[in-house]
């Protein structure tokens, strides 16, 4: 009986089958090299997607470690800089603990800094209670704080005078009409003789650093004035600080020398120790003097915004007198709270600041931060809460100098209500130009 074989043969059954089968000996060289040429490409596909993925990788290591690289290069140099500054406060108060300084020969003042301790300490005695006022809650702020007005009129004798009862340091600065940059006001760094050319610019903002590190907010002021600052071009020579005056205090970097001298710096004995990096001390305040005449340059509107404009009258001024001066006001007294001052209850500071919001809400973010520093130095150094004093302060000093440099401030910018207010109260003092 013919049977038929139902069940499946495997595939080990049937290769034992083949290799039975009587097949010629080309066609099983052909199988066996097809199936080599097979499992070779087999290996060589997986090893190129194997070698692919391990480039992949490297280039992923390589690009980590470069930024790894350039992370610990930055660190490196905050480092040093670090390093460096430490050192340089610890040789300074070494030396400092060893040598008097200017204001070792003054204590600091313990009372509120008032205009009427002012008056009593000045060289002076007819300067106006506004006039003081004024400048002394410019003072607090970070704007140059420009005095204008005829030859003559005593700008640069005002400056002398109130730092002198502040026993402030004043270093006055005669600008050239040749300034063009900010190394004819800074100095730099001479690479034939390997040294820094300095300027008392420089120095006085060097002080005003030492001895910020020696008293920190107990340290003097350091009044910087820049007289007849516009011979030249003030953005030309002061553009560095026009902008690093907007920048938060820790920003504040002032680089004097090139970096490739970061090596040489680190040496002790180097001269150029001095001249390191450092921070604008916040102990040092700018002032500027103006003459209106042919022979100078009007201010440009990046000028304008950052400044802060009084009037100098001429007047007949008494006799000097030579007031005995052995206290200095120290930069927390200039940053008082008025509350040290004024005990009053019944004015509301934070309304009257809303209110006067609302009559300058079209001015920029920057003059609203000077308007209130400057409100609370108002309260502080005048002792009552006028609001509409101070209102005038700030439109005399602020908006009519812009409002005058048509280039740089547009009638459209003002309130209807400060419009008006100008045009009515201040129509004599749009004539002039800053």
């Amino acid at each position: 009986m013919l049977s038929l074989e139902t069940t499946p043969r495997s595939p080990l059954a049937l290769s034992s089958s083949l290799r039975t089968t009587d097949l010629p000996a080309d066609l099983e060289n052909a199988m066996e090299v097809r199936t080599k040429t097979y499992q070779e490409h087999l290996i060589d596909t997986k090893l190129t997607r194997k070698s692919r993925e391990l480039d992949e990788v490297q280039k992923q290591l390589k690009s980590a470690q470069a930024n790894l690289d350039d992370s610990l290069t930055a660190l490196n140099i905050k480092s040093q800089e670090v390093s460096a500054m430490e050192h340089r406060k610890q040789l300074l108060l070494e030396q400092l603990g060893s040598q008097p300084t200017d204001s070792d020969t003054f204590i600091e003042e313990e009372s509120p800094l008032t205009i009427s301790a002012l008056k009593e300490r000045l060289e002076y005695k007819n300067y106006t209670r506004n006039l003081l006022v004024s400048f002394l809650s410019a003072l607090r702020t970070n704007q140059i704080i420009t005095l204008f007005g005829k030859p003559g009129s005593g700008k640069t004798t005002f400056v002398s005078a109130v730092s002198a009862a502040l026993g402030a340091k004043c270093t006055m600065i005669s600008v050239q009409n040749n300034w063009t940059d900010g190394m004819d006001l800074m100095g730099y760094y001479n690479p034939a003789k390997e040294h820094f050319e300095s300027t008392p610019f420089t120095e006085a903002l060097l002080d005003a650093y030492d001895e910020s590190l020696r008293y920190g907010e107990h340290s003097r002021l350091h009044i910087i004035c820049l007289d007849e600052m516009n011979l030249s071009r003030v953005e030309y020579y002061f553009a560095s600080f026009l902008s690093l005056l907007q920048q938060k205090p820790k920003d504040r970097q002032i680089k004097l020398l090139p970096y490739y001298l970061q090596n040489k710096l680190q040496n002790r004995d180097s001269g150029l120790q001095r001249y390191k990096d450092f921070i604008l001390p916040s102990n040092v305040r700018f002032v500027g003097t103006i003459n209106s005449d042919d022979s100078t340059n009007l201010l440009s509107p990046k000028v304008i915004d950052r400044s802060f404009f009084i009037e100098m009258v001429s007047g007949n001024y008494e006799p000097p007198c030579t007031p005995q001066v052995q206290t200095y006001y120290s930069l927390a007294a200039l940053n008082q709270n008025p509350d040290t001052v004024m005990s009053d209850d019944r004015f509301d500071a934070d309304r009257d600041l809303r209110d006067m919001m609302e009559l300058f809400k079209g001015e920029s973010f920057r003059f609203k931060s000077y308007l209130k520093d400057m409100w609370l130095g108002f309260q502080s150094f005048s002792g009552t809460h006028d609001v509409s004093s101070f209102e005038i302060l700030m439109i005399k000093g602020k908006i009519l100098p812009a409002v005058r440099k048509k280039e740089c401030y547009q009638y459209g910018q003002l309130t209807p209500l400060l419009n008006d207010r100008i045009h009515g109260e201040f129509y004599d003092h749009l004539g002039g130009a800053i």
